[in-house]
């Protein structure tokens, strides 16, 4: 399955099998759309409403994750400050929740041969949940980095794909 945000930010969705009800999907690519586009509190709140109304109970980790991760950082609303780094976070977790492809561009790395590279948000890492996994792909090789959520920016293609397993 392929999801498609157009210009007018219509979601467009291609023939393949259903891994989320279109209802879930629709919203989801438009929130995330909107969260690694700005840094409103309200973009934020829409993300952890829409973690919240999921019924799966990976979403309803993820959501009590994010909220535990931000804690010191919490308004009166319970939804952290936003900031590049949390809105790219919710927006890795939600795509990853969708089984989608969350494309990047590194920015920022110390290393700077590392800088404008894109890639595919494979995970966070699971030896330090503070940093993701990223495979870069230059066209003939494919490198593993780890990489903190300051560190990338979202690519938006306008095609979201199935994330391969």
């Amino acid at each position: 399955m392929i999801a498609h945000l157009n210009e007018e930010r219509s979601l467009i969705v291609s023939a393949g099998s259903f891994f989320a009800g279109i209802d879930i999907l629709l919203p989801g690519i438009q929130i995330v759309a909107a969260v690694v586009i700005t840094t409103r509190g309200e973009d934020l709140a829409d993300a952890f409403n829409w973690f919240a109304n999921r019924q799966s109970s990976s979403s309803q980790d993820t959501n009590e994750f994010i909220r535990d991760r931000y804690l010191p950082c919490m308004t009166a609303e319970y939804i952290p400050q936003p900031t590049r780094a949390i809105n790219n976070e919710v927006a890795c977790m939600m795509i990853n929740d969708l089984s989608l492809e969350f494309r990047i561009r590194t920015t920022g790395i110390r290393a700077a041969v590392l800088n404008n590279k894109e890639g595919v948000i494979r995970g966070l890492d699971p030896a330090n949940n503070a940093c993701w996994i990223v495979l870069l792909n230059n066209g003939t090789n494919i490198r593993k980095i780890r990489l903190d959520a300051a560190n990338f920016v979202h690519v938006h293609l306008g095609v979201y794909k199935h994330r391969a397993s």
